[in-house]
């Protein structure tokens, strides 16, 4: 049920209430380490992705913010641990985005204390020399396809070159600068990246250009490649999509939804002891500017203080009540009775608003914390209502 506060957005509004891909472990906060990542963090961010990237297939004109142009080194945990760990360093030099097909034995988990391994060093540090940052992308698996790993690509305008085999990042970009001379800048650049103290150091000049690819290619270089461990992720998805029993999943929900209709937003108010009335000043100071977004014009300045209700007229009475409270919801029944109803709006803070809908033929929302605090709301059965520049809140004792 939507709540109450989203139907009277222009209310609120006039009262002047202002209110690329996931890396699993390469791009930390800076007060975030790899280590302190927890495994629903990367199980977020890997469902994250896979929701929003994964697809059997793509279109032949990717549109610009969607298309995977940059530079991959495609891994699998099938490969030895120290080697992977100079892979990471070497991709992290080359600015290369380190790839996975899938999980690791289907696990969340697993995957995570692999990446941490990679990450730490034998004392349980983060190594920065291999936070180049990881993803899993079974979709350029699929589009290159690749048999085995390691494999560099370089992907442009929806094409790509690729060169596989177990030499170094080097020996792979070499490999692919014998077949386009456009990768010739980014073997000379590495080189430099890569030079020693007694020979300069390493440059602090940018990366090259992503190279103009017009026709896939594929090379195999002169080592043996690993097979890859890890499972299509896509595939893995798909299978498990379809031993989900929908009916029950559909059933399950529906029983939830009930059961959270049923409760109500469980804010508990006092029942009204006494009749009372009073009036609330909607006046509020902004604390910072509020600016058009279209023109950037400031149309109220910090430190402002404004009242709403001195510019508009809210023509509408809203009713808060108990639904759990059978002598409220009689009360309510015979408020809208002897009112229009087109001009009431009805706000339950406990209860079964389903129930409070049949008793009162009438639509009822869920009361929110802020919208009580924001009208003085303190007990029920109240009704709120405009009188001249403030709010009228009048409370009904029952009994």
């Amino acid at each position: 049920m939507m709540p109450l506060h989203l139907l009277v957005a222009n209310l609120i509004l006039g009262l002047g209430i202002v209110s690329s891909w996931p890396v699993l472990a390469g791009q930390t906060t800076p007060s975030q380490t790899p280590s302190e990542k927890t495994h629903q963090q990367i199980a977020s961010e890997i469902a994250r992705y896979s929701r929003q990237h994964v697809q059997q297939t793509m279109p032949s004109k990717t549109p610009k913010e969607m298309r995977k142009d940059g530079v991959y080194l495609l891994v699998s945990f099938s490969m030895p641990e120290d080697n992977l760990k100079e892979y990471f360093r070497q991709a992290k030099q080359l600015g290369a985005r380190v790839l996975i097909q899938g999980l690791v034995n289907n696990s969340f988990k697993e995957t995570q204390t692999r990446i941490m391994r990679i990450y730490m060093t034998a004392e349980n540090q983060p190594d920065e020399s291999t936070h180049a940052g990881i993803a899993i992308d079974p979709v350029i698996f699929r589009k290159v396809p690749v048999s085995g790993v390691p494999a560099l690509v370089f992907w442009s305008e929806d094409h790509y070159w690729m060169a596989s085999g177990a030499g170094s990042v080097e020996y792979l970009l070499r490999v692919l600068a014998r077949h386009d001379r456009q990768l010739d800048s980014w073997v000379g650049w590495l080189e430099r990246r890569q030079q020693g103290f007694l020979q300069g150091g390493p440059t602090t000049e940018p990366r090259p250009k992503l190279p103009v690819i017009r026709a896939n290619y594929k090379v195999a270089g002169e080592y043996q490649t690993f097979q890859i461990a890890e499972r299509d992720m896509i595939t893995v998805m798909k299978e498990g999509i379809a031993k989900v029993d929908w009916e029950k999943v559909r059933q399950h929900e529906e029983e939830i939804l009930k059961g959270k209709l049923h409760r109500g937003p469980g804010l508990k108010l006092p029942d009204a002891q006494s009749p009372r009335t009073f009036l609330v000043d909607m006046t509020m100071e902004y604390p910072e500017d509020i600016t058009d977004p279209t023109s950037k014009t400031i149309l109220v300045k910090a430190g402002a203080r404004v009242n709403p209700l001195q510019k508009v007229k809210w023509p509408y009475a809203m009713v808060f009540l108990n639904a759990d409270n059978q002598d409220q919801v009689r009360w309510a029944r015979q408020y809208l009775d002897a009112h229009d109803r087109m001009y009431v709006k009805v706000a339950v803070t406990e209860g079964d608003i389903a129930e409070a809908m049949k008793a009162l033929e009438h639509r009822v929302y869920w009361a929110d914390t802020y919208l009580l605090q924001r009208f003085g709301v303190v007990a029920v059965p109240s009704v709120v209502k405009q009188e001249g520049e403030r709010l009228k809140v009048q409370e009904y004792a029952l009994r």
